[in-house]
């Protein structure tokens, strides 16, 4: 993803024009202030991008979680599921 800048002020002058870059462009934008970087302005297409990545890396980290707990996934009850219903469905 490549970045360009622009400042709060310009961004506060002339939003629709620096969206409609970043839409046409499909290049980032870096706001910036006098203090540094504030915030990104990215495209719809490229944001659900990132979110369909971070939502992989995700389920990929409960894999691994899963699988570096193996041992104890076995000793669970086999009735488990059961169990849980018992436990919190009757009275």
């Amino acid at each position: 993803m490549l970045l360009t800048s622009t400042s709060l002020r310009d961004l506060a002058r002339r939003p629709k024009e620096i969206i409609a870059e970043v839409k046409k462009s499909k290049k980032a934008k870096v706001v910036m202030s006098k203090s540094g970087p504030q915030a990104v302005i990215v495209s719809l297409e490229d944001y659900q991008q990132l979110e369909r990545a971070k939502a992989k890396q995700g389920s990929l980290e409960i894999l691994k979680l899963a699988l570096s707990n193996k041992r104890n996934l076995k000793s669970l009850p086999a009735d488990l599921r059961q169990r849980a219903n018992e436990i919190l469905y009757s009275k």
